[in-house]
């Protein structure tokens, strides 16, 4: 008898393995289904760094005044840095440009116009969100700036306020928008200059050896790329 009752025990553990294993298989295949892929090159400690005093001076100055108004610069700053993606400089700055304006005139209409009343909020809100895509897709090529600009329109328009609260609502996002804009043009001028450094001195370490490889006869010069060295020449022919 013990040694039946111990095969049972065994038999129960068994099964209760094979739930427990194909439940996390399932678990498993689920969270891979419905995973986002992110690379490490994507995070950067310096754009965090950068993202956190953008988001936290405005955060701090709206906790040490007590003016709970002053969380529009806040959100401002916050949207801001995720409206900047990747491009060339030109692009991403004027984006960032057009998402500071334009949703500065986006918190001013819809909160103005929300405190009309319920049935002017309904109206108001889908027609700014509208404005926004279309925004977007007139100037951006990712519709991050869409997203954004919509993103503004309907939380304004959950911020209903007279004309002299909306117009300070809306200047104080701009405050905010600005602050972030140029703290990101500032950390974008650095890394350029820091990567013109970098480059200027793998140019004078590497500049012997590419003035020796200039060898050849009288066809022309031809240039090689190489892995080793920023530039190589040769002589065709």
């Amino acid at each position: 008898m013990g040694a039946l009752e111990q095969q049972r025990r065994l038999s129960k553990i068994r099964r209760k393995s094979r739930r427990a294993i194909h439940s996390l298989r399932r678990a498993a295949r689920r969270l891979e289904l419905r995973a986002v892929g992110l690379l490490p090159e994507q995070f950067s400690g310096d754009e965090g760094a950068r993202a956190a005093l953008a988001v936290g001076a405005p955060l701090i100055l709206a906790l040490v005044a007590g003016q709970p108004s002053l969380g529009w610069a806040v959100f401002a700053a916050f949207w801001t840095c995720l409206c900047d993606g990747p491009g060339p400089h030109a692009m991403r700055r004027r984006t960032l440009g057009l998402f500071v304006l334009i949703g500065t005139a986006i918190a001013f209409t819809g909160s103005w116009a929300a405190s009309a009343g319920t049935e002017a909020a309904l109206a108001v809100g889908p027609a700014l969100v509208f404005v926004a895509v279309l925004v977007g897709a007139a100037f951006s090529l990712d519709g991050v700036l869409g997203t954004l600009l919509a993103v503004v329109a309907v939380v304004a328009v959950g911020f209903p306020h007279p004309l002299p609260t909306a117009t300070a609502q809306s200047l104080t996002f701009l405050a905010g928008g600005s602050w972030a804009f140029l703290l990101i043009q500032r950390h974008h001028s650095t890394g350029t200059r820091a990567l013109s450094l970098r480059a200027c001195q793998t140019w004078r370490k590497t500049w012997p050896r590419s003035a020796m490889a200039v060898i050849g006869t009288r066809s022309g010069i031809v240039n090689m790329p190489n892995t080793d060295v920023p530039f190589e020449w040769r002589w065709s022919g």
